[in-house]
Parts: structure tokens; C-alpha cells; sequence
């Protein structure tokens, strides 16, 4: 019998956004299956994304928030360093507008959109990946010749097909607020130091006039404490932060683990590949992702096509 899709992504993030669309281009047959009801939620990260990902991308103007051109990074000494280029050099995106524009364009391609599914496993069945797991709270099941996982920062899929992806985490909180004191909507500030932020560092992210993001990430491994503990801390008592923020109102709380620390390893296995989150893709000196996962989307749909066109080196060259 054969199978339902060509590939099947799994996640309508960045990554598996962009991979849906980016196989629908290629003329597979594609499923993107996002287990939330609705695209772009829960929101993850700080939206920072280069100008060159628009250029690259053809991102179109009306995803974009905010537009950066300086910065600052306080030590915790209170020494400042401040940086300020000759033209803007990033934007700051809505990831919820993000995710679901990708999502709308790979529909468009003519890739189907699969929400509120929760998938729990994968298997290996005639030379075809299984997929199954619970849609409206019924079963669900689904067949690909390959499976693209893009699940975020813990995918559940891969070590069902005896996958292994080994790696440490930061775990972030992030706040987003209204009546900021900004020093200016184009400069983002970031907090160094191991009492605001054990193994990473907090930032101030200008989202719009009087609005910004202010979060943080902790490694476990040296934070004795929960992220939400060093946040509170962060606005209420840090030096430059508490100022900024002694007026803002909460609008939303973000979380979520981002992988920065890991071993190589393999990020395929037969009849399947990870992507964005998933595998790691993420710049491990600040935790941004989105280019990334852009990146890695695309290069996953490319293995795909090739590897459902009876080219199985291809898993392999993706990684």
C-alpha cells in the first residue's frame, strides 16, 4: 500500500516550517503536523533575526516587530559596552506571525496542515515511517516514505527509531512587557554576570516603543535555582534592568529549554531527519535559532526529496 505523503514534517517552527515549504516546492507530497491548535504558540525566543535571513529568505517586511542597529552589555561590575553600527543590521520578528506565515505559504505550495496532533511514535513499516499518536482525542496514524522531525528542543520521534540525541540545555524565561523604560528602541541590552544568569547571560529586547522582551537563560548545571527565581530577581534588583523595567506590566510569559551544549552526533536515521531544535541548530553563543532552523529546514527538505527519489546517501550528506 502506498503511503500517505512523501514526507512528513513534524512541528510548524521555523525549521519545520520552512521544510514543509520547501518540499512542497520540490513537488513532494506534504504533511505538517503541529500538535498545538493553532501555529506560532506557544513563542519560544526573542525574535532577533539578521538582515541577510530576509534577504536570503525573501522574509517579507510585515513579520517584523522592531529594527536593531546598537547595543549594550553590562558586566557586572556595571561596566558598560556599547556598540553602534552605521546601519541596522537585524530585525526583531512576531514568532507567532512568523511560524504561521511559513505555515500558510507551504499550504499554499500545496503542503497539508495538520493541527492539534500529538504524535508519540514512530516505526519503521514497509519501507515506509509510520507515524501515530492522538488527533481531537482519537488515534491518529500517518505513513511517509520519510519522516522530517523539527519538534523542538525535546523531539520525541527520533529515539523511537533508535535515534540518539545526546545534549545539554539552558533553560530560559522570558517576560514580554509593556512600559519599558527603553534607552532606545533600536538598542537591545544584555546582562552578564553569574548572579543574574548562572552559565548564560539576560537580556533587554526592544520589541516597539515602551515594549520590549526581558529574559534570561540558566544551565542547571550551575544554577541552583529555577530560571523564574533569577528573572524576578533580575527586574527587581539588578542595577540597570530594575530601572528599565520599574513601571512594565506583564503581557506574556515565554519559556522553554534551548539545546546550546552537545557532542557531535548523527541528526538521521533511516527514513528520518531532525532539524532546527531538534538537532542542535542553534548558535550556541547566544541560543538564536531561527536562521538556523531556517537553514536547516531547507537542507532537510532538499535530503528528502533525494532520499525519496531512491537516493539513500542522501540522509547520510545531510548529516
Amino acid at each position: 500500500m502506498p503511503p500517505n505523503y512523501d514526507v512528513i514534517v513534524v512541528g510548524a517552527g521555523p525549521a519545520g516550517g520552512m521544510a514543509a515549504l520547501s518540499a512542497a516546492q520540490l513537488g513532494l507530497r506534504t504533511a505538517l503536523i503541529e500538535e498545538h491548535r493553532e501555529v506560532g504558540t506557544p513563542i519560544h525566543c526573542s525574535g532577533k533575526l539578521q538582515l541577510h535571513a530576509f534577504r536570503e529568505f525573501n522574509l517579507p517586511s510585515h513579520l517584523i516587530l522592531n529594527t536593531l542597529q546598537a547595543g549594550r552589555f553590562y558586566a557586572p561590575n556595571g561596566a558598560v559596552a556599547r556598540v553602534r553600527r552605521a546601519r541596522p543590521d537585524s530585525h526583531v520578528v512576531d514568532r507567532g506571525v512568523f511560524d504561521r506565515w511559513l505555515a500558510v505559504q507551504a499550504q499554499e505550495e500545496g503542503a497539508e496542515l495538520v493541527v492539534g496532533t500529538r504524535l508519540r511514535a514512530a516505526e519503521r513499516l514497509n519501507g515506509t515511517i509510520r507515524v501515530t499518536g492522538e488527533r481531537a482525542g482519537r488515534s491518529y496514524a500517518a505513513t511517509a516514505r520519510v519522516v522530517i522531525d523539527a519538534e523542538g528542543a525535546r523531539p520525541v520521534l527520533p529515539r523511537t527509531l533508535g535515534l540518539d540525541l545526546p545534549r545539554r540545555s539552558v533553560m530560559g524565561l522570558q517576560y514580554q512587557m509593556s512600559g519599558v523604560d527603553l534607552d532606545g528602541n533600536d538598542c537591545p541590552e544584555v546582562y552578564l554576570g553569574t548572579s543574574s544568569s548562572p552559565g548564560f547571560f539576560a537580556w533587554l529586547m526592544p520589541i516597539g516603543p515602551g515594549r520590549g522582551r526581558v529574559g534570561l537563560c540558566v544551565d542547571p548545571a550551575f544554577a541552583p535555582r529555577a530560571p523564574l527565581y533569577y528573572l524576578e530577581r533580575l527586574i527587581r534588583e539588578h542595577p540597570v534592568a530594575s530601572r528599565r523595567l520599574r513601571r512594565a506590566v506583564i503581557e506574556q510569559k515565554l519559556a522553554g529549554p534551548i539545546p546550546v551544549i552537545s557532542r557531535r552526533h548523527r541528526s538521521t536515521t533511516d527514513g528520518m531527519i531532525v532539524a532546527g531544535d531538534a538537532a542542535g541548530h542553534v548558535k550556541a553563543t547566544s541560543g538564536g535559532g531561527i536562521y538556523f532552523s531556517l537553514i536547516g529546514g531547507q537542507l532537510a527538505a532538499g535530503a528528502a526529496a533525494a532520499y525519496a527519489g531512491g537516493r539513500r546517501a542522501a540522509l547520510t550528506e545531510y548529516g
